[in-house]
């Protein structure tokens, strides 16, 4: 489906997009592929902006892709959101009206000095990556921006990604690694990169933050290493437990580093494991 619709804004079919989804779980790896391919294959020019964006810096975004064949990616810029004066910028640049005039009429040296004009017509298409839920925000009623997120979101195509229990996070995370080769980028093995997939799925209710970010951290332990040298240091342990929760007790390393190796373990996560086991076992 998100492949789909920002095709759709590729091909000017819809004038913006809203994609909303948990974090690290692809919504810009795949919008990026499709406007990378956009660009070679139909001659579209497209700008991608992460991070904070001020309202002049707004409307100076979307003076310098405002054509037809312009595409304005604003990833976690959600800032936007939260300021009614781009909120309004946003409304007027993504108005359904035939033709879609936007206005600064406030002194700027920044917009002087660039030569931007105080008023222009804006042809080009926005997409918007977030983590937010708008649609919650909008039901709640509760903040002040709340009729100006539902404008925007009447005039945009909005899509819930709706991943947000462990089971649709690692189905979506095992399609799409598999689907873009994601940890084979990143250097893995195609065995290795089947070995982290399996562990994500297999454990997928013990991870406080599931994500392809996640699998990729995964991934690096492995990374030109022996699968279980790293279980031997205890700060490099500490350091896993808090990014990539395995739990598992602190007194298994301490077995592991004796000499203990499991050797029928398949795996460094089942090392762990069958280290506990055997830990409390003697203690019994």
């Amino acid at each position: 489906v998100l492949g789909q619709i920002t095709k759709s804004a590729i091909a000017g079919g819809v004038r913006s997009i809203i994609v909303s989804g948990s974090g690290g779980v692809g919504k810009t790896h795949t919008i990026t592929k499709y406007v990378e391919w956009a660009k070679d294959a139909h001659n579209i020019v497209y700008k991608i902006v992460h991070g904070c964006v001020s309202p002049v810096n707004l409307y100076a975004l979307l003076y310098e892709n405002r054509t037809k064949k312009h595409i304005l990616v604003l990833d976690d810029s959600d800032g936007v959101f939260n300021n009614e004066e781009s909120l309004t910028l946003l409304k007027a640049a993504l108005d359904t009206s035939p033709t879609r005039i936007l206005s600064y009429r406030k002194n700027s040296k920044f917009l002087k000095d660039s030569d931007i004009p105080n008023e222009f017509v804006f042809e080009g298409t926005v997409i918007f990556i977030t983590n937010i839920n708008m649609q919650q925000i909008v039901d709640s009623g509760s903040s002040k921006i709340t009729e100006h997120l539902q404008a925007l979101m009447t005039r945009a195509l909005y899509l819930d990604l709706k991943l947000h229990t462990p089971r649709e996070l690692a189905t979506w995370i095992n399609y799409i690694v598999r689907k873009a080769g994601i940890l084979i980028q990143h250097g893995a093995s195609k065995e290795q990169q089947e070995e982290v997939l399996k562990y994500l799925t297999k454990d997928r209710d013990d991870f406080r933050n599931l994500s392809i970010r996640t699998a990729i951290h995964v991934a690096g332990l492995m990374k030109g290493v022996d699968p279980f040298s790293f279980l031997y240091d205890s700060a490099k342990l500490r350091h896993v437990v808090t990014a990539v929760p395995l739990f598992v007790s602190i007194p298994a390393v301490f077995f592991l580093a004796a000499g203990a190796l499991p050797s029928e373990a398949a795996t460094a996560a089942e090392a762990l494991r069958i280290a506990d086991r055997r830990m409390y076992a003697r203690k019994g």
